[in-house]
């Protein structure tokens, strides 16, 4: 099966199974991506069951070439696992992306008020507060 007949038969999956729009588009933007960059490494008709979980190694490697994050990245990987789950449940081929790893990414430390900078900010309020 070609890979975008595979995308388009996903994409109405989540349609059907009601995924946010927003989701459903990202899911697509996302998934070209990986079809423009296997097109522009094989040729212009990709086939699903070619592609290996070294192609989606290579890909995801190529996204941190490319200067993007390891959230993005994560995002990236978690879709394409998505992906080929639903491909593999449904037969269509096996699920090479079942290897792929997240990424280590760190997490951002939260910065509070300290109790001064909320008094300041309670002192500056001129109207009464209503407390329920």
């Amino acid at each position: 099966m070609l890979f975008t007949k595979a995308m388009n038969k996903f994409l109405l999956y989540l349609e059907n199974r009601n995924y946010a729009e927003n989701t459903i588009n990202d899911y697509r933007k996302r998934l070209r991506i990986l079809k423009d960059w296997l097109e522009e490494r094989y040729n212009p008709m990709i086939y699903i069951d070619d592609i290996t979980f070294a192609d989606l190694d290579d890909y995801l490697d190529w996204q941190q070439e490319k200067g993007n994050s390891g959230k993005t990245r994560n995002r990236d990987a978690y879709i394409i696992s998505s992906f080929y789950k639903y491909l593999h449940k449904r037969d269509i081929c096996d699920n090479v992306a079942r290897k792929i790893e997240p990424v280590k990414t760190r997490k951002k430390e939260r910065e509070c008020l300290t109790r001064e900078e909320l008094n300041r900010i309670l002192d500056a309020i001129e109207k009464p507060l209503i407390l329920r």
